[in-house]
């Protein structure tokens, strides 16, 4: 009977924590459309250097993403968590065992647990806060399923003289990011902070969430003050179903202004992820009088079109129905569902126009 009634008890608190928290979600709801992101006094930077307190309380995080850091500190693994996650699904499973990069690549983190083949800390010599370039985000900031080298933070610093930390933190949402830029800020000299947002955190592959729970999100991020000199963007547009994409853009229309289409050719493509993405759609569409799906790979391998095996009607629909699958194979990495090297350079290139006019952190 006590055990019964603790229960009771422990039920009733959490119910009346989660209201709490839906009713304050809604009372904000109202106010994030016309809400600008706010910035910080620059000034937050100078100051003593303060020793990295990575508790739970120290470093501000929420316990799950702080165990998650303390996990991997000082670590070099072969999956992270993302990996176990999609490792799951078969879909995503089968996908990354087709792919060229399966298994050629390994995570090292540093330290404070942040994916890095160096320890932040040993920036700061004699007392002198280093000047750095902060980089903020997600699974997509740590590049999940592809090399360190292949981050858009990595790419970015190789054309710039100052360090690009990578602060991506795998799970991280719009409710975290400004711990992790506060925490950075206490800590070295950020002259730049670059942020590639996700408003759903935490969320599985298959995502997403209500159109109510994005604008609320919206609103906590609009609701912090950024550091000047910020820089944001979002997760890539294959995240986002067209109701979520309506809803960002008209908060921030520039959110994926970083994409660039790309004039794939279809010989670039493996045999064996182009039979594995398009037999769905095969299957859907052929006929008794169709060639077989191989002997489409091969016409496309060698002349980039079908005019010779498939009526025009035919080819049209098909094309238009494989072409974004097949594109998808270079903007996307190994899991399929986050950045490949090509997507972190733009991420990259977007980034560095920000800044390029500065000389003095350019490198020449």
């Amino acid at each position: 009977m006590p055990n019964n009634r603790r229960r009771h008890v422990r039920r009733l608190q959490q119910n009346q924590q989660r209201n709490r928290r839906v009713a304050l979600l809604q009372r904000d709801k109202t106010q994030a459309n016309n809400e600008s992101i706010k910035f910080k006094n620059p000034s937050l930077g100078e100051g003593p250097i303060k020793e990295m307190d990575i508790t739970p309380k120290g470093f501000g995080l929420p316990k799950k993403l702080w165990r998650q850091l303390l996990k991997y500190r000082n670590k070099t693994v072969d999956k992270c968590a993302s990996d176990e996650m999609f490792s799951r699904m078969p879909f995503y499973n089968t996908y990354m065992q087709l792919h060229p990069l399966a298994g050629d690549f390994q995570y090292t983190f540093n330290s404070w647990g942040f994916r890095a083949d160096y320890n932040y800390e040993d920036l700061n010599v004699d007392g002198e806060k280093a000047k750095i370039i902060l980089a903020i985000g997600d699974s997509f900031t740590m590049n999940v399923g592809g090399p360190l080298e292949h981050s858009w933070p990595s790419q970015l610093q190789e054309r710039v003289n100052l360090p690009v930390l990578n602060g991506g933190v795998d799970g991280l949402g719009p409710d975290s990011y400004h711990l992790i830029v506060d925490k950075m800020r206490k800590y070295f000299d950020v002259q730049h902070t670059f942020c590639l947002l996700n408003l759903h955190g935490g969320a599985t592959a298959d995502q997403l969430a209500d159109a109510n729970c994005t604008e609320q999100k919206i609103h906590i991020l609009k609701s912090y003050e950024w550091p000047h000199g910020s820089e944001i963007a979002f997760i890539p547009p294959w995240c986002w179903d067209m109701d979520m994409q309506k809803i960002l853009f008209k908060h921030f229309p520039d959110a994926h202004a970083y994409m660039r289409d790309y004039d794939f050719k279809y010989k670039d493509v493996p045999y064996d992820l182009f039979t594995f993405l398009i037999m769905p759609k095969y299957r859907e569409m052929a006929t008794s009088n169709w060639p077989s799906l191989d002997a489409i790979y091969h016409e496309l391998a060698m002349h980039n079109h079908l005019d010779n095996i498939l009526s025009d009607v035919d080819r049209y629909f098909f094309l238009k129905l494989i072409e974004p699958l097949c594109k998808s194979y270079f903007y996307r990495n190994r899991d399929y569902r986050h950045m490949s090297q090509m997507s972190n350079q733009m991420v990259s290139d977007y980034f560095f126009d920000k800044i390029k006019s500065d000389s003095a952190i350019i490198k020449k």
